[in-house]
């Protein structure tokens, strides 16, 4: 009888142990076959979560409870995500008018920050709270650059506003609205699903070749251009240049004045002092004349920081790596 129950006991035992055996290979396979463009888009959302309670604070919910209470009340299971639940809700007016609110600000808060171009250095383990510093130094990962972001104890974040957003960045941050009354122009535009599209393909990983490795998706910092259908300068003092379109030149920025009249190219560079308006840009001096009509404008272009690509090819250079070598006679083998 005690031969009985130490065979089932070991059996028993043995059984435990394939159990437990068979749970860490199933959380090793979840850790290890996790791919690594996932691994660092959640690394991004994790930064992203972060600078946002940093700058906003607890008074911006990235959820509203009114919304929250509608799903709720509604039995949408909240634990596994409300897009499972298709169907279930059957907002009103106000619910309605409440959600159009948050995603303007979701949407805002998305296009204003050039989050597929934040830097992050990962700082050590000691910059976190003591008492967890064992536990994070001791924590593995098979993806170094995961195993790095979850021992670091702090982080540097470098965000970069979108060109155009500064000011209401600046102020969605400081007052919280999403607009500045005083702002030349508060109801500039959003960025256009192609735009955005662009920039979420131009996001690059650390160790993944990035998507478009040639030029900038979004390219916001191409060269502006317009033209101007009037004749001006020459003049030692500043100018206004009627223009086709002032919308993307900069105060400070230098613009290439071009303009051709028979053999004469008369082209300069100046500085933009002002822009008064959408037609008109202000330099400083203009050193020479520059004839313009409507039938024949001169251009006028703001120079990008980035060059333009204007054409590609391949070159094919023969070697001795694809050379054929018959090494038997077909006549004989034949």
């Amino acid at each position: 009888m005690w031969n009985g129950f130490y065979n089932a006991a070991q059996a028993q035992y043995f059984a435990e142990q394939q159990e437990i055996a068979g749970r860490i290979a199933a959380l090793e396979e979840r850790l290890t076959n996790v791919d690594t463009l996932t691994l660092r888009r959640e690394e991004n959302d994790e930064v992203m979560k972060g600078v946002l309670r940093y700058l906003l604070g607890n008074r911006f919910p990235t959820m509203p409870g009114d919304v929250l209470k509608a799903f709720t009340d509604a039995k949408v299971d909240v634990e596994h995500g409300t897009g499972f639940d298709t169907g279930v809700i059957k907002p009103d007016s106000s619910e309605w008018t409440l959600v159009r609110q948050y995603e303007e600000i979701v949407r805002f808060v998305n296009q204003a920050i050039e989050w597929e171009n934040v830097v992050t250095f990962l700082y050590s383990y000691f910059w976190d709270v003591p008492a967890s510093w064992d536990f994070i130094r001791q924590i593995e990962h098979p993806d170094a650059t995961r195993q790095a972001f979850l021992r670091a104890g702090s982080a540097r974040v470098v965000l970069t506003v979108r060109r155009g957003w500064e000011t209401r960045w600046a102020n969605f941050v400081d007052r919280g609205l999403l607009d500045d009354p005083t702002a030349p122009d508060p109801t500039s535009p959003y960025w256009t699903i192609a735009q955005e599209i662009a920039a979420y393909d131009d996001r690059n990983y650390p160790g993944i070749p990035p998507a478009n490795p040639g030029k900038t998706a979004a390219r916001l910092e191409d060269a502006v251009f317009t033209t101007s259908p009037v004749s001006v300068g020459p003049s030692t003092g500043p100018v206004s240049i009627q223009v086709a379109n002032s919308a993307g030149f900069l105060v400070g920025a230098q613009v290439v004045i071009d303009s051709v009249r028979g053999l004469d190219h008369s082209q300069e560079a100046q500085t933009i002092v002002d822009i008064p308006d959408a037609t008109h840009i202000k330099v400083g001096r203009l050193r020479k004349a520059h004839t313009g009509t409507a039938a024949s404008p001169f251009p006028v272009t703001q120079p990008g920081e980035k060059g333009e690509l204007i054409a590609e090819w391949s070159e094919y250079t023969p070697t001795s790596g694809i050379d054929i070598t018959v090494a038997s006679n077909p006549a004989q083998d034949g």
